[in-house]
C-alpha cells in the first residue's frame, strides 16, 4: 500500500510560492474560474483558461529561479553539510509520518500495515461495488463497414496531446517514453494498437488499476470516508480513448465499441 501524502500547509509552502508575481497570477486565475462557474459563458471560460495558462508560466519562472539558486549552492564553501542537508530533507519528503493508521467499519484504530491495506481494500470494494439508481441508457445503433485502422498521424496527434509527467499506471510506462522515442515509438505503438483493434482483445494488464487516497483537509484523517480515491489506469488505454475521440470526430460523431473497452476491478497501491 502506498504511502497517503495529505496536502502541505499553507505555513510550509516554498519561498518562491510567496512571490508577488505568482501570488497574482493565482488570485486573477482563481477570480476568473468562480466567475466562469457562476456564469457558464464561452467568453468567460476562454478568460480563466488565458489566465490559468499565465498562472502556469509564473509558477513555472519561479519554480526554475529558485531551482537554479538551489543547485549553485553545493558549489559554495560547506557545500557538503549542505549536500546532506538536501537529501535528508528530499528522503522526507518521500514518507508520510502523519497518517499512519486508519479506522475499521467498527471504528477502532488499526495500526499495522497489513491491517490498514485490508481496511483500504474493504473501503474501496464497497464504495466502487455500490449501484446507483440511473437511468437506462440506449445503445447506439451500430456502425457498418470495414474496421478502420488507426494512423500513424492519428496516434502521433494523440501522444501529443496527452498530458506528460502524470503517474504511471500497473503497467509502469508513461508517455515520455513515446515522445523520446520519436518516430520509431509511434510506429511501433500504431501497429500494437492496430493488433488490439483487429483481434478485439486488450492485454490483461490493462484491466488492472492503482487507487492512491489522498486526504481531502477535513473531517478525522483516520477516517476511511475522508480520502479522495485517485485512479492510476495504463497511459496505453487512455491514448487508445484519445484516438477513438478523433476517429468519432472524423466518422461524424460515431465511436466503434473495440476502442472504449471497459477497465476491471480497480486495485489498491
Amino acid at each position: 500500500m502506498s504511502l497517503v501524502k495529505p496536502r502541505e500547509d499553507r505555513r510550509e509552502r516554498a519561498a518562491w510560492f510567496r512571490n508577488d508575481e505568482v501570488q497574482k497570477a493565482v488570485r486573477e486565475k482563481k477570480n476568473a474560474f468562480k466567475t466562469w462557474q457562476t456564469s457558464r459563458r464561452l467568453e468567460d471560460l476562454a478568460k480563466y483558461k488565458e489566465y490559468k495558462r499565465r498562472a502556469n508560466m509564473a509558477v513555472s519562472r519561479a519554480k526554475t529561479t529558485e531551482m537554479d539558486s538551489l543547485y549553485e549552492k553545493p558549489e559554495q564553501p560547506q557545500a557538503e553539510k549542505f549536500t546532506f542537508r538536501l537529501a535528508k530533507a528530499r528522503h522526507r519528503a518521500g514518507l508520510d509520518v502523519r497518517v499512519v493508521r486508519v479506522k475499521s467499519a467498527t471504528g477502532s484504530v488499526l495500526r499495522g500495515p497489513a491491517e490498514v491495506k485490508s481496511r483500504w481494500e474493504e473501503y474501496f470494494k464497497g464504495l466502487l461495488n455500490e449501484e446507483f439508481p440511473r437511468e437506462s441508457v440506449r445503445d447506439a445503433e451500430p456502425v457498418e463497414g470495414p474496421m478502420q485502422l488507426w494512423t500513424a498521424e492519428e496516434v502521433q496527434k494523440a501522444v501529443m496531446k496527452m498530458k506528460v509527467g502524470k503517474a504511471v499506471g500497473p503497467d509502469r510506462v508513461p508517455v515520455e517514453i513515446w515522445n523520446a522515442l520519436g518516430g520509431y515509438g509511434i510506429g511501433r505503438l500504431t501497429r500494437f494498437l492496430n493488433k488490439i483493434t483487429a483481434e478485439g482483445r486488450m492485454p490483461e494488464a490493462w484491466r488492472d488499476s492503482f487507487i492512491v487516497p489522498i486526504f481531502k483537509q477535513k473531517g478525522d484523517a483516520m477516517e476511511c470516508s475522508n480520502y479522495r480515491g485517485i485512479e492510476l489506469t495504463s497511459q496505453y488505454h487512455e491514448g487508445l480513448r484519445a484516438i477513438g475521440g478523433q476517429q468519432a470526430e472524423r466518422n461524424g460523431g460515431e465511436v466503434r465499441s473495440s476502442t472504449l473497452v471497459p477497465l476491471g476491478t480497480p486495485q489498491l497501491v
